[in-house]
């Protein structure tokens, strides 16, 4: 009797739409030019900014034989806009799409940076001279059907530009987020209003739920939930540091701006911040440079709004801890959320800790918890501050001792010394919990240089 043989499965249906990204070269900034290919079009996300690169992404484009549909423009920054002219010279009559907020924004950079002294007239014949507007004004929240595809477009007022709009495929379950949102270097809090990313971002979120992938204006692709996620922690932290430097009376000016040391100081705290991440080309404490002025004005701006007492003493405690703060070769030491605490992650051959600084303003004494992220026992030194300006904490009142080879209880002792600008030195001694303290490990800690 014959076998039947079951017929092999159907082959899966081919994508709905490919995407395809553009880098521009580092004078461009590493801008993204995002384009959607369809069975039959093509769609572009922004257009870059130096003819040289526009001219590369045509090329990539016309590789496909395939007609261009559409350009979206997500906001009116040069490095996404500036590419247009060289985009249409190829492809006539192309539709350029964007919301009236961004398509005002993109004149007003235009025109700034063509000024006599601006920045744009200075690349020369790299940069089109003559803008290139969007003839398609579409309004925030509307829905449009190109090349097969559906194109939601949102706006989400000032974020790293003057407006920035979002532009979601559903479809492909992709977000282009322009810069509203990046993965993998500093989110740039822009000019206008420090603070509004707190309240945008989770925006952005709730409008696009489910398993979205953000593909942003500069850098990879990340699952949208944990981009923004990453954004806000940023936005927090440098908001958290501004608050804690500029909480002390001492900083500020009489005029209510902080004072030139304390701009030194957060200058240096914040590119600490961003020394880990993309700087967009231009180095950790350049990136500092555009961060603060926004993020200044909106403390200075906000001071007027009563601080619960509890706050400000933890914040006084803290601030003298501040020299702890840094990227080491062995770790980095952070300020936390609400400038309460700072975080330190240490990593050796043999170890691997997580610590928290913080002070409890009751009982008027500093707690550093050590969590071992090996085997993940917790250790907890309470102290205080000496006079040269040293923590110092032990673990025998919280008991969090560990067992000599003979049973014996065996406590530590640690002490921070600030010590030249930029280094201080950690010590961690033993002792059976006598007050007496013996076999003293020493590290010296200096900050690893920023760009």
């Amino acid at each position: 009797m014959a076998q039947t043989v079951a017929a092999p499965p159907p082959p899966p249906p081919p994508p709905i739409g490919t995407l395809h990204r553009a880098v521009a070269t580092a004078n461009g900034y590493d801008a993204n030019a995002w384009w959607i290919e369809t069975a039959h079009d093509l769609v572009l996300i922004d257009a870059l900014m130096l003819r040289s690169d526009a001219r590369a992404l045509v090329a990539a484009l016309r590789t496909t034989g395939k007609p261009l549909r559409a350009v979206f423009i997500t906001h009116g920054h040069a490095d996404h806009f500036g590419g247009l002219s060289t985009v249409r010279a190829a492809y006539p009559g192309v539709p350029i799409v964007a919301t009236r907020a961004t398509s005002n924004g993109m004149r007003v950079v235009h025109e700034q940076g063509m000024a006599s002294n601006g920045w744009l007239r200075a690349l020369g014949t790299e940069y089109d001279s003559t803008l290139l507007v969007p003839d398609r004004i579409v309004n925030s929240g509307d829905t449009l059907r190109m090349a097969g595809l559906t194109f939601i477009v949102r706006d989400y007022g000032p974020l790293e530009a003057q407006n920035n709009s979002v532009i979601a495929v559903p479809e492909l379950n992709a977000v282009f987020t322009g810069d509203a949102t990046v993965h993998g270097a500093s989110f740039y809090v822009g000019t206008e209003n420090a603070q509004h990313a707190l309240t945008a971002l989770p925006r952005v979120l709730a409008d696009h739920p489910g398993k979205m992938t953000a593909y942003a204006g500069h850098y990879g692709p990340r699952p949208l939930d944990r981009t923004v996620a990453d954004n806000l922690d940023q936005v927090r932290r440098l908001h958290a540091t501004v608050a804690l430097v500029g909480s002390d009376p001492a900083n500020r000016a009489p005029n209510g701006d902080l004072t030139p040391p304390a701009k030194r100081q957060l200058l240096l705290l914040t590119a600490l911040q961003t020394a880990e991440r993309g700087d967009y080309g231009v180095g950790a404490v350049g990136m500092a440079r555009f961060e603060l002025p926004a993020t200044i004005a909106a403390f200075i701006a906000d001071s007027t709004r009563r601080t619960p007492p509890q706050t400000l003493a933890v914040r006084d405690a803290m601030r003298p801890l501040l020299f702890l703060a840094g990227h080491y070769d062995i770790g980095d030491i952070t300020v936390g959320l609400g400038g309460l605490y700072l975080d330190a992650t240490v990593e050796t051959s043999r170890y691997r800790y997580q610590l928290t600084f913080s002070y409890d303003h009751v009982q008027r004494r500093y707690r550093v918890v050590s969590r071992d992220q090996i085997s993940g026992l917790l250790d907890v030194f309470v102290g205080a501050l000496e006079a040269d300006g040293s923590l110092v904490l032990s673990n025998v009142e919280p008991g969090t001792h560990y067992l000599d080879a003979a049973g014996a209880k065996v406590f530590n002792r640690m002490r921070f010394t600030p010590k030249q600008e930029g280094c201080w030195m950690w010590v961690v001694e033993t002792g059976r919990g006598s007050g007496e303290w013996t076999q003293p490990l020493e590290q010296q800690m200096c900050r690893r240089p920023l760009s």
